[in-house]
Formats: structure tokens, sequence, C-alpha cells
């Protein structure tokens, strides 16, 4: 009866031994695939870091040019309205100056023929002077029309960045959405 007892009990330990190995295996696989999976989880995230750095160094750069573009747009802007200024200047002295001339043509005879002659100098030296300044009006509008086309340019590579800088935060929330 001892024996059996003894028997007994070394039967009974090794069915728990056993057990218990059977338990602790199949702990270290669990434990082996969630090693797996928290290895995949991290390089999901260091990929999703180095995406997120990467966009932010793009964005930050396309910031920079975005500024230097807005500055070269005010710039071509200023240029651009000084010229126009010039030229209605310009415009302004040859309108006097053919209102000059005109009303000095419409002599109602009351000038001495001195005073015609010194009129009639007078007239010629003035449209000497309006064909001087329509040569100035010329190249006015030629300026005008290169720093329009200057103005218009930067404001289309100004869209540009901008357009990136969209592409970018799209990406970011459709990146953020999974």
């Amino acid at each position: 009866m001892a024996k059996t007892r003894i028997l007994w009990t070394l039967g009974l330990v090794s069915f728990l031994v056993g057990f218990i190995a059977v338990a602790l295996s199949a702990q270290a696989q669990r434990s082996i695939a969630s090693l797996d999976d928290l290895l995949t989880e991290v390089r999901g995230l260091r990929a999703e870091v180095r995406q997120a750095s990467s966009a932010s160094i793009r964005t930050q750069l396309l910031t920079a040019r975005l500024q230097l573009q807005e500055q070269r747009i005010y710039t071509a802007a200023q240029q651009l309205a000084e010229a126009q200024k010039q030229l209605a200047g310009v415009r302004g002295e040859i309108r006097e100056l053919q209102q000059f001339i005109n009303r000095s043509e419409n002599d109602d005879g009351t000038l001495s023929v001195e005073q015609q002659n010194n009129l009639r100098r007078e007239v010629g030296r003035q449209r000497q002077t309006i064909d001087q300044i329509r040569q100035r009006e010329q190249e006015l509008q030629g300026r005008e029309t290169d720093l329009l086309n200057n103005l218009n340019a930067e404001q289309a590579r100004w869209a540009e960045f901008n357009g990136r800088l969209d592409e970018i935060e799209r990406s970011l929330t459709a990146g953020g959405a999974r």
C-alpha cells in the first residue's frame, strides 16, 4: 500500500510536471509570437516616423521658399506700381504739352507778329519735347510689360509651391487617417 501510494504520488507529480511543462511551452510560443508582432509594430512606427520627419523637412523647405516667393511677388508688384506711376506722369506731361499746343494754335488774332513768331518757336520746342517724352513713354510701356510678365511668373511659382504644400498636407492627412 505504501508502494502504491508512492507510485500514485509519483504519477501525480509527473502529471503535474508534464502539465506545467506543456503550459510553459505554449506560453513561450505565445511570447515569441508576441515579440514578432511587437517587432513588426516597431518597424511600422519607425517607417511612419521617417515619413513624418521627411514630410516635416519638405514642409519647412517649401514654406521657406513660399515666403521667399511672397517677397519676390511683393517686390515685383512694387516695381510694377512704380513703373505705372511713372507712365501716368509721362502721359500727364504729354497731355499738358498737347493742351498748350492746341491753345497756341487757336490764336484769335490778338497777338503781334513778333509774339506769333515766338509762340511758333515755343510750339516747335514743345513738339520736340513731346516726341522725347513719347520715347520715354514707349520705354516705360515696355518696362511695364516686362514687369507684369515677371509678376505673373512669380505668382505662378508661388502657386506651384503652395500646391506642393497642399500635397504634403493631403499625404499627412491620408497617412493619419489609416
